[in-house]
């Protein structure tokens, strides 16, 4: 090979999950910087000649300082020679007081690390291979020249830009090493870009992340218990929704198979972060007052007012919530 390069980008170190718990949203934050633990690993191991990560590397301009130093110091723990490339994107873009103009952060970086700062950077790797790199979408690239016979590699932070026009053999372009959506099913990875003498290009996806992010529908109890029986989910971001509905007895082995997900102050939970919508899960409470009939009189008017609330849209979850507590009383009086 003329040329080894690792290439990596939307790390999106800082990022917040809002829509999960508190131990979830910590969990995948901290994921976004221990993976690259994998991605440096990688390139060691295939003693790549240069790593590109391009663009996104924080989630925003100005990162807490958890995450650039962070970053500076896994950095700073390689004995490296082969250079480092970051170059900024759309989220973490150059400004004046952003991470890439912060004084703290740069001296912490090693000098094989080159944070690309300026319209562009050219990198020559010998005779035979030139770098461009790029903060923009492309377009300060030079076209290639009619008697330039290198291997031509681009990276910039922003897409939309097409590297032949600019005659490129290779355009960075590389989902995110650990993913951070439902709907980005292609992220976890690193690719490996091999050139060959003849200047074709061979890419490898090498996976890296940690999390699989798993959408599931649950409309009946076989798919809820099945799901809570899998021993694959401690490395699963779940979003969990359910719409079904069942009975009282069914609702309650439904509560427990969805604790046995979330996991309780007692209990560690099987998936590894949960996301869910139980909005869709309802109590049949057309046939609930046999199951209650052993409790008093009086309970038993509160019964017949909430199954009435139960018929209205506005009222519904909070008066079945109420008569799945009753039954759940009534069982554990018996």
């Amino acid at each position: 090979m003329l040329l080894k390069l690792l290439h990596t980008a939307d790390w999106h170190l800082g990022r917040e999950f809002l829509s999960f718990s508190e131990d979830g949203r910590l969990a995948l934050a901290r994921a976004r910087l221990a993976v690259l633990d994998h991605v440096f690993a990688e390139a060691e191991r295939n003693d790549v000649h240069a790593v590109l990560c391009s663009g996104n590397l924080f989630s925003d301009p100005s990162p807490k300082r958890e995450w650039w130093e962070g970053l500076a110091t896994k950095l700073a723990a390689k004995n490296w020679s082969r250079p480092v490339f970051l170059v900024p994107g759309t989220h973490d873009p150059l400004m004046a007081e952003g991470v890439w103009r912060d004084a703290r952060f740069l001296n912490l970086l090693p000098d094989f690390v080159h944070v690309v700062d300026r319209e562009l950077a050219e990198h020559s790797f010998g005779a035979g291979a030139v770098l461009y790199a790029t903060p923009g979408d492309g377009e300060a690239i030079p076209p290639r020249a009619k008697n330039d016979s290198r291997t031509r590699v681009g990276v910039t932070g922003r897409p939309g830009f097409g590297g032949e026009e600019r005659g490129l053999d290779y355009l960075a372009s590389q989902p995110a090493p650990e993913p951070f959506a439902f709907d980005e099913p292609e992220q976890g990875f690193v690719s490996l870009v091999m050139i060959n003498s003849q200047r074709r290009v061979t890419l490898d996806r090498r996976r890296v992340g940690q999390w699989s992010w798993e959408t599931v529908r649950v409309t009946d109890l076989a798919t809820l218990r099945a799901l809570a029986s899998r021993s694959d989910l401690a490395d699963r971001v779940l979003r969990v929704t359910v719409e079904m509905r069942v009975s009282a007895s069914e609702y309650e082995e439904a509560e427990h198979l969805l604790e046995e997900l979330g996991g309780t102050e007692k209990r560690h939970a099987k998936a590894g972060v949960l996301e869910l919508n139980r909005d869709g899960l309802t109590l049949d409470v057309s046939n609930v007052g046999p199951e209650l009939a052993t409790l008093p009189a009086v309970l038993q008017a509160t019964v017949r007012r909430l199954q009435v609330l139960a018929a209205d849209p506005v009222t519904r979850a909070a008066a079945e919530r109420a008569l799945f507590h009753l039954f759940r009383t009534a069982r554990g009086a018996r």
